[in-house]
């Protein structure tokens, strides 16, 4: 018999031996117990171990892209780029070595730790920062104190998260001053944001606003155009020369707020009730009403001017030439 023969014999005895034992033992959904992931304990250690795995390849992945963009740069610009890579590089290094051991301490547990005023210079000297020129700025910084820091970090963190830059959050001070004057707020929608004290010459000019309310907010000279909002009650905020133009509002009641010459153009209402709000030279120009009226709000000179209204109720509001 050849040595062909015998493995073949072999192999087939083999296959006999694996069917007979798959046929002893059927297996069952309890057998593998030992390999199920526990939902307390074990799932959080898998969770990790994979976020883990995408976070490096992605690293890897990105890493290896900048390779192959850097190789495919002409040599006159790579070089800069790899000078100033370099510098910053040494700089951080430079300044990891000059750590105390409370910072090292504190960087391991929490992930960051603040520097000192010295750490700070040495940093800006190393990229060639005139520190003379900062000085203010490292004087205000030095006077912080530990909790006064984490929450300027958060904010800084929370006004990235929002893109929102010094420009703008300049610009929506008026949101948020108890007296604003001449701050126009321009292409800059606000949400949660509630406003307060005095404005004047604060127009708000396509700005959306949603669950922003508006409490002792008085202002002058300050008209809302192409600035919808939804869920903005204005509540003891009388103004003056505020017209509202195509800004239509939603959920917006008026409580004890009075307003005079503040006409409303193609400005639509929709539950948006006057309660306790007097007016005067307010003329409606073609801007409905739906869910809404004056309710204890007398109006004198202010007529609705091509504006139909639906299922408004008007309770002792009395009218005078309106």
């Amino acid at each position: 018999m050849g040595s062909a023969s015998l493995i073949l014999i072999f192999i087939t005895w083999s296959w006999i031996v694996v069917i007979v034992n798959a046929s002893d033992h059927q297996p069952k959904l309890s057998d593998y117990d030992s390999l199920r992931v526990d939902d307390g304990k074990h799932f959080p250690i898998v969770k990790n171990l994979h976020l883990n795995w995408y976070g490096h390849s992605i690293k890897a992945i990105i890493g290896q892209l900048g390779r192959d963009l850097y190789r495919k740069l002409p040599p006159c610009s790579n070089g800069p780029i790899y000078a100033a890579t370099e510098a910053i590089s040494n700089a951080f290094k430079s300044l990891e070595a000059d750590l105390t051991p409370e910072q090292i301490i504190e960087r391991d547990h929490k992930g960051f730790a603040f520097m000192e005023r010295h750490q700070m210079e040495k940093l800006y000297r190393d990229q060639g920062v005139d520190v003379s020129s900062v000085s203010s700025d490292l004087d205000g910084y030095a006077n912080l104190t530990n909790e006064d820091r984490i929450e300027a970090l958060w904010s800084r963190i929370e006004r990235i998260a929002l893109n929102v830059s010094d420009e703008s959050l300049a610009r929506s001070k008026r949101q948020i001053s108890w007296i604003s004057v001449s701050s126009p707020l321009i292409l800059a929608p606000f949400m949660f944001a509630p406003g307060f004290g005095l404005a004047v010459l604060g127009p708000v000019i396509l700005s959306p606003g949603i669950f922003s309310p508006f409490v002792m907010n008085a202002a002058a000279l300050s008209p809302y155009i192409l600035s919808p909002g939804v869920a903005m009650p204005f509540i003891l905020s009388p103004y003056l020369l505020g017209p509202y133009i195509l800004s239509p509002l939603v959920l917006a009641p008026f409580i004890l707020t009075p307003y005079v010459l503040s006409p409303n153009i193609l400005n639509p209402y929709l539950l948006s009730p006057l309660i306790l709000s007097p007016l005067a030279l307010c003329p409606d120009i073609l801007s409905p009403q739906v869910l809404g009226g004056p309710i204890l709000s007398p109006s004198v000179l202010s007529p609705a001017i091509l504006t139909d209204s639906y299922l408004v109720a008007n309770i002792l509001s009395p009218t005078f030439l309106s």
